[in-house]
């Protein structure tokens, strides 16, 4: 499977498609994935969160722990490949895993170059195992990694070399672009963290802790319009410490809404707020954080439109359609069953997903499909079968 953010040069001039030191050209703000329940729609975003993982955090891992993931059934004896290609202060680089649960089989960083004439890449480090000598063969230009012996087996040169004293430039430049604030998500390499109820509950309040720490955040403003748009009688959040009337509790922190209709005020607690309510706090939060990053952030949030009104989902789609709202140029990822949005998007932004008969999911991007016209009714067509991703329900 590959999501492809990049586009060609007959895509509309308009914000959506930037320009940020690409190789291939521009860019898309916004990829969509859109197929039936069970189809590999989380798998796909989960990818993202693994690589994060994988490249910035894995030697948090003990060291005789599996690597955290989970090929398909039919190539489980297999090792599994993934890979990204990304751009840092307009340095294009990518970056090749081939793995299975034990160990990383195969690691290799490139950096792509582009002059008048051609496009050129060279390789920055790289390691293989060489089962004959129960190590890895090793080649470093920037890194700063001396001996095979310093990389284990379940972690990444980049998660192993910031383990030293002083990393390389080149180490930390990589690690803070995938182990900081640049990506948000709701997901995990286990799956989406919202699929627990305790675990839900816990995750808007650490939302509202988060919003309420930046007061001043002026896209924290933008995104509270939003909110008191679809949230009827929304003022702000707010939090209040209060001790419990037991001898020697502690004192016990609540968080909840302030709500106002005409000239009345009142507060709710958290936990009496509906889904809704709560799920827009979360998805705020992930979205607050990927227009906040000066260096352009990224968001990927699987099934946004859960217990969400189509128009809400389309609100938080336009805060990265526009430049007042998103001035950095974030991306969003987002896996959804609100089908209008197909009308709202360009066939570069929509990616389409079903399992074939052997149960593998298989994607691709709408513009791929061929006869595909920019003035076609994708939502109408879509819904028709047309260009499959569709779930087949027999009578």
């Amino acid at each position: 499977m590959t999501i492809n953010f990049g586009v060609d040069g007959n895509a509309p001039k308009n914000n959506l498609f930037i320009s940020r030191g690409d190789v291939a050209g521009r860019i898309s703000l916004i990829e969509s994935v859109i197929g039936p329940n069970a189809s590999g729609k989380t798998r796909i975003l989960q990818g993202i969160a693994f690589l994060a993982y994988l490249i910035g955090c894995s030697y948090s891992n003990n060291p005789k722990s599996d690597i955290p993931f989970e090929p398909h059934i039919a190539n489980y004896k297999k090792p599994s490949e993934v890979s990204t290609k990304f751009t840092i202060n307009n340095r294009v680089f990518e970056y090749l895993f081939i793995l299975d649960n034990k160990k990383i089989i195969k690691e290799e960083l490139k950096e792509y170059s582009r002059t008048k004439e051609r496009i050129t890449a060279k390789t920055l480090a790289s390691r293989k195992w060489d089962s004959s000598k129960d190590s890895y063969i090793l080649i470093d230009k920037g890194l700063g990694i001396s001996s095979p012996t310093e990389l284990r087996k379940n972690a990444s040169m980049i998660a192993s070399t910031m383990q030293k004293e002083n990393p390389s430039d080149l180490a930390k430049l990589i690690s803070d672009y995938w182990s900081k604030n640049v990506f948000t998500y709701n997901l995990w390499v286990k799956g989406n963290t919202e699929d627990s109820t305790m675990a839900f509950d816990r995750l808007v309040q650490i939302s509202l802790h988060r919003l309420l720490e930046q007061k001043n955040n002026p896209v924290q403003e933008r995104l509270k319009e939003t909110l008191s748009k679809y949230d009827i009688g929304f003022s702000d959040f707010f939090k209040h410490e209060t001790t419990l009337p037991i001898p020697g509790a502690s004192k016990q922190i609540l968080y909840g809404i302030n709500h106002k209709f005409i000239d009345e005020e009142f507060k709710t607690l958290i936990e009496q707020e509906s889904s809704g309510t709560k799920r827009m706090i979360v998805i705020l939060d992930n979205i607050m954080d990927a227009l906040s990053v000066k260096n352009s952030g990224i968001a990927v949030i699987d099934e946004i439109d859960a217990f969400l009104h189509p128009d809400i989902v389309e609100a938080f789609v336009d805060l990265f359609i526009s430049p007042e709202t998103n001035p950095n140029k974030a991306q969003l990822l987002f896996s959804t069953h609100n089908h209008r949005l197909l009308n709202a998007l360009d066939s570069r932004q929509i990616i389409l997903v079903e399992k074939n008969k052997y149960g593998k999911t298989e994607s691709w991007r709408l513009d791929e499909v061929e006869g595909i016209k920019s003035t076609d009714n994708y939502f109408t067509r879509y819904i028709s079968g047309a260009y499959g991703a569709r779930p087949k329900i027999g009578m």
